[in-house]
């Protein structure tokens, strides 16, 4: 290898290393933390291992903050951006948000596997196509639950819903109401539950088309679902699992 051929090949691999710098820190702008496993799918590398030194380096130069959760019996290594990182997730001519740094303390295991979820869908879906995915947290919707996740898909809006359990009836009750009442006012076209296995599916299907009646949060107008078309009324709800 000449010397010119060494150095166009030394800019190349420091391009590529820059930009999945930037893509890194820009993920974790917006899911606040992450896994390797998760990190290397949005990256589009299937090797899982050199990630970990990546991630590890970027530590290193004090753009992340590395931290360790028991879940399901065993210890997961997650990824967040140090105020440092946060600076550098924004390009120099990007403008400025508000965005909290990772704070170990304040994500809880019992939180973790839920929020891993949510970003395993995210990237599944925008496989698909999805386009434009965004978190409501810090937003209210009127008259309804804020769902896990928004996104356009086949020129429809999905609020998407990551269940990773199933809830009680009463629970299913004032979340169908909301969604039925108030979708459309908020732009949403369509609910996916989705669901970890297809145990877990039919029972949360279930116990959704189970909804007798439904209630306006807002006005309190109460309608018995029989009274109404129910097939219509609960088609814009669709169940699927990620197995």
């Amino acid at each position: 290898m000449t010397l010119e051929q060494y150095n166009v090949s030394h800019a190349k691999r420091q391009a590529r290393n820059a930009e999945k710098t930037r893509l890194t820190l820009r993920w974790l702008r917006e899911e606040l933390c992450s896994t390797a496993e998760l990190v290397a799918r949005r990256l589009g590398i299937a090797a899982v291992q050199p990630v970990y030194r990546f991630l590890d380096s970027l530590v290193a130069k004090g753009l992340l903050v590395r931290a360790k959760y028991p879940v399901d019996g065993r210890q997961v290594s997650v990824w967040g951006l140090t105020p440092h990182g946060v600076a550098f997730s924004f390009d120099e001519d990007e403008p400025l948000t508000d965005v909290i740094p990772f704070q170990p303390s304040r994500v809880s295991a019992a939180q973790l596997p839920h929020r891993l979820a949510v970003q395993s869908l995210r990237l599944s879906m925008e496989g698909r196509g999805a386009t434009g995915w965004r978190y409501l947290h810090r937003m209210a919707l009127k008259g309804m639950k804020v769902p896990d996740a928004l996104a356009e898909l086949d020129g429809r809006t999905v609020a998407f819903e990551v269940e990773r359990t199933v809830k009680s009836r009463r629970r299913y009750q004032e979340v169908v109401s909301g969604y039925l009442f108030n979708r459309r006012a908020n732009g949403i076209d369509e609910i996916w539950y989705i669901c970890p296995d297809r145990p877990t599916l039919v029972r949360v299907q279930r116990a959704i088309l189970a909804v007798d009646e439904i209630v306006n949060p807002q006005t309190g107008e109460a309608r018995k679902t029989v009274e109404l078309d129910r097939e219509r009324l609960f088609a814009c709800f669709k169940f699927m699992t990620t197995e």
